[in-house]
C-alpha cells in the first residue's frame, strides 16, 4: 500500500505553547486530519489524537497492545488483560515513591505511595526450663497457651492474663522450726504435693484450738502455771502458817514491824537481791554488843555482859532482909596482860556518843568513842 501524506503545516490542535506536552487547550477546528464515523469524529494532527466521543484503542486477533517512547515499547497490555510495565517503572503524578514504599489505595480509588513497616519483634522459639522448646514453623504459626491444673487463662484484646483459679491456694512450701524461748527439733518440713497436709500435734500440757471461720490456730497451756520452769509455790516458817501462791503470777511481800527490834528491808534491783539489816536501838539496854569501829574501818561489836553491883541503901526495905541491894547493869569485860579481869560499866551520856576510857599498863588512859548512830549491827 502506498504511503499517504497529508500536510497542514499552519494548524495544530494544541494552540498554546504552554500545552506542548499535554492534552489541554485542544481546538478541534485546527485538526490536520479528520475521520468521521456514524456519530463520532476523530481528529488528528502531527502529535495529537482527539475524539469528540468515546476513544477506544485496541487490537484484534489475539494481539497485544504496546505503548512506548523513543522508539521503545514501555507499556504492554497482554491479550489476557495483564498490564505489563515493560520498563519496570511507574510514577503517580510524577512521584516515583521512596525505597521500600508500596502502592496503596484509600478505598476510593486514589493511589499513593505508602511506607509499610514489615519489621516484627517476635520469638521464633519459646523456651521453658527443663522442657522442649516450642518452635514457630511459619510466619503465621500460632502459639497456644493451655491452662493447667489450678490455672486460669483469659484474653482481652491484645492482653493475655494468667492467674490461679479457685482451686489454687497461696501456701508455704517449707515449714522451718526456730528456737525461741524454748527448744525445737527436726528438719525443715517440705510440702510433697499441692494437696499435702501439715499436721499440728499437741504435746504434753498443750491444747490446740482451730477456728476455721477466722483461719486461726490457738496454742494454749492446758494446766495452770508455767510447767517448764522451776518455781517455789509455798514458803514455810517454823511455827508459822505456810504462805502458798494463789496464782501463776502471785507475789510475796516482805514487811518490817516497827517495834523495839527493827529490821530494815531493802531491795537491789540491779543485782536482784533483798537485803535484811537489823537496826539496834540507840539505848544499850537490849543490845548485847557495843558498836565499835576497828582500825581497818570495819564496824564490829564489843560484847557486854549483865553485872550486878551490891549497894547499901537506907530508907528502903530489901527483899529477904538486910541493907544491901543488887543493881543490874551491863559491863564490858577487859583482861589485863596478867589475866586479871575488869568489868567496866557504861558511863552516862546525854547524846549519841559514849566515851569509854581504859587504862594502859603505863597508867595512861585510852579513850574509845562509841557512836550510837552506828548501833545498827
Amino acid at each position: 500500500m502506498v504511503q499517504t501524506n497529508h500536510t497542514h503545516t499552519s494548524e495544530e490542535m494544541a494552540t498554546s505553547t504552554s500545552f506542548t506536552y499535554s492534552f489541554q487547550g485542544f481546538q478541534t477546528e485546527n485538526y490536520t486530519t479528520k475521520i468521521e464515523s456514524y456519530q463520532d469524529i476523530l481528529y488528528l494532527d502531527g502529535k495529537s489524537i482527539f475524539s469528540d466521543g468515546a476513544l477506544s484503542i485496541g487490537t484484534s486477533s489475539s494481539n497485544p497492545m504496546y505503548l512506548g517512547t523513543d522508539s521503545n515499547a514501555h507499556f504492554k497490555i497482554e491479550t489476557d488483560g495483564t498490564i505489563n510495565f515493560l520498563s519496570g517503572k511507574m510514577s503517580i503524578d510524577g512521584d516515583t515513591g521512596s525505597v521500600g514504599q508500596v502502592l496503596s489505595t484509600d478505598g476510593s480509588g486514589n493511589l499513593s505511595w505508602q511506607t509499610v513497616d514489615f519489621t516484627q519483634y517476635a520469638f521464633s522459639n519459646i523456651a521453658v526450663s527443663g522442657e522442649v522448646n516450642v518452635q514457630a514453623s511459619s510466619t503465621s504459626d500460632t502459639l497456644t497457651l493451655a491452662a493447667g491444673s489450678g490455672i486460669d487463662i483469659a484474653t482481652s484484646g491484645s492482653t493475655v492474663t494468667i492467674s490461679s483459679d479457685s482451686t489454687a491456694h497461696n501456701t508455704f512450701k517449707f515449714i522451718a522450726p526456730l528456737d525461741g524461748a524454748g527448744s525445737t527439733s527436726g528438719n525443715t518440713i517440705t510440702a510433697d504435693s499441692q494437696n499435702d497436709t501439715l499436721t499440728f500435734v499437741a504435746g504434753s500440757g498443750i491444747s490446740l484450738t482451730f477456728d476455721e471461720n477466722n483461719d486461726k490456730i490457738t496454742f494454749e497451756a492446758s494446766q495452770a502455771g508455767e510447767t517448764n520452769q522451776n518455781a517455789i509455790t509455798s514458803i514455810g516458817v517454823s511455827g508459822q502458817s505456810t504462805l502458798s501462791a494463789g496464782q501463776a503470777s502471785d507475789s510475796i511481800n516482805f514487811d518490817s514491824v516497827a517495834d523495839r527490834n527493827i529490821v530494815e528491808i531493802t531491795t537491789d534491783t540491779a543485782n536482784k537481791k533483798v537485803n535484811f539489816k537489823t537496826k539496834l536501838p540507840r539505848t544499850l539496854s537490849m543490845s548485847g554488843r557495843i558498836p565499835t569501829r576497828l582500825s581497818d574501818g570495819s564496824l564490829s561489836g564489843m560484847p557486854i555482859n549483865n553485872h550486878f553491883i551490891n549497894r547499901t541503901v537506907s530508907g528502903a526495905e530489901v527483899s529477904g532482909g538486910g541493907t544491901s541491894v543488887g543493881f543490874s547493869t551491863r559491863a564490858v569485860v577487859c583482861n589485863e596482860a596478867d589475866g586479871t579481869k575488869h568489868k567496866i560499866t557504861m558511863p552516862a551520856s546525854d547524846n549519841n556518843s559514849l566515851l569509854l576510857s581504859l587504862r594502859k599498863p603505863d597508867d595512861s588512859l585510852q579513850e574509845f568513842e562509841i557512836d550510837m548512830a552506828e548501833s545498827n549491827l
